[in-house]
């Protein structure tokens, strides 16, 4: 009896030592098995662990070091969206889809390289791949060909939103102190987006987007330069450049990134040449003109069609003797103001220094700068 029992005693542990053994062996297995899906993981973490601004700079910053834009052709540029797609194991690259959008100056597509011609919107799409090592992120390559063998995870980048804020408070700043901004008339004033553009140097361009109104639904609230259409709720689109020294301070604004060298007459010189133009043409009535004055002379652009002949806006005031509005001739006559005086606008098309036309609208697509001339 006791030889059975103890057979039966060291049968069962037996048993117990190989259930024990499975176990832990089974845990092992799982252990080993869980090793690939936390490196799995950490790929998008790695990915995200930068903001849509870092890796705007970087795009950008490569097509300027590689050449892969015509910058005196390039009007503006916009990143809209970037978004993580997936890793490649064999490369060992992340991989972002880049949406966006761009315009020439001579409204072709020719002045940011692309392999191939996006005839839709988005107008600008590439992939990057993208090495990352101390959380130093470098672009490999850049295609329009979406890669293969991605292990596929999707998460867009989000801004810098402190930064955006911080920018949005020194632009205010800077139209407040250099009187560029009438507050009591303003409505409102959205920036909407500011995107960075190139480095220059000691001074890093940006490209604001924003959106104003004012009170009694003209534009003269803000100042700008662009003679913008207002929307349907009479508000209008104010876009622009600024420039930011290594201080932090912005040291101006501008409504163009790259601004032609063009040889005009000095400003009243223009002014002298229009009137005598509208004089020598018979378009005023001297016996009843009593004040005329031409503040604003501005370069605004030239149609693609017509590069020689360039197109530039007058404005001011002028008053007639009776009061009318007849003692000059225009198109089209604004309301008068309480002083009796009408407004003048006027757009002359310029070849050589000789006034070809004048205008009271533009109509169609303009190659457009803005530059007030001195």
């Amino acid at each position: 009896m006791n030889t059975n029992t103890n057979r039966t005693t060291l049968l069962i542990i037996i048993i117990i030592i190989l259930i024990s053994s499975s176990i832990i062996i089974g845990l092992l297995f799982l252990k080993k098995d869980s090793s690939p899906k936390e490196i799995e993981n950490n790929y998008l973490t790695k990915a995200t662990n930068t903001t849509k601004d870092d890796l705007t700079i970087l795009i950008k910053d490569y097509y300027y070091q590689n050449n892969l834009l015509d910058e005196e052709n390039l009007l503006n540029w916009q990143i809209n969206n970037i978004t993580y797609i997936g890793y490649n194991e064999e490369n060992k690259t992340y991989n972002y889809q880049v949406e966006g959008s761009y315009k020439c100056q001579d409204n072709t597509n020719s002045c940011i390289y692309l392999s191939q011609e996006l005839t839709t919107e988005p107008n600008y799409l590439v992939y990057l791949e993208v090495t990352i090592d101390n959380q130093e992120y470098q672009i490999k390559t850049i295609s329009q060909t979406k890669p293969d063998n991605l292990i596929e995870e999707e998460k867009e980048l989000q801004p810098n939103v402190e930064f955006h804020q911080q920018l949005s408070s020194l632009i205010k700043e800077y139209f407040q102190e250099n009187s560029l901004i009438d507050s009591s008339k303003l409505d409102y004033w959205n920036i909407l987006d500011i995107e960075y553009f190139k480095k220059d140097n000691d001074t890093t361009i940006y490209y604001a987007t924003t959106n104003y109104h004012c009170q009694d639904d003209s534009d003269t609230c803000l100042y700008n330069e662009q003679s913008n259409e207002p929307k349907e709720d009479k508000s209008y689109d104010f876009n622009f450049y600024l420039n930011i020294n290594s201080s932090s301070q912005i040291t101006s604004i501008s409504n163009n990134f790259f601004t032609p060298q063009e040889e005009f007459l000095p400003k009243e010189e223009l002014i002298k040449l229009t009137k005598d133009y509208f004089n020598n043409n018979y378009l005023t009535t001297p016996d009843n003109l009593l004040l005329w004055n031409i503040s604003n002379v501005t370069y605004i652009g030239y149609y693609p069609n017509n590069i020689d002949q360039k197109i530039i806006k007058l404005s001011g005031e002028y008053q007639c003797q009776d009061n009318s509005s007849d003692c000059l001739y225009l198109e089209q006559i604004g309301e008068q103001n309480p002083n009796n005086t009408y407004p003048f606008n006027i757009y002359i098309t310029l070849n050589n220094n000789e006034i070809i036309n004048i205008f009271s609208s533009l109509t169609g697509d303009i190659v457009t700068f803005n530059e007030p001339i001195n």
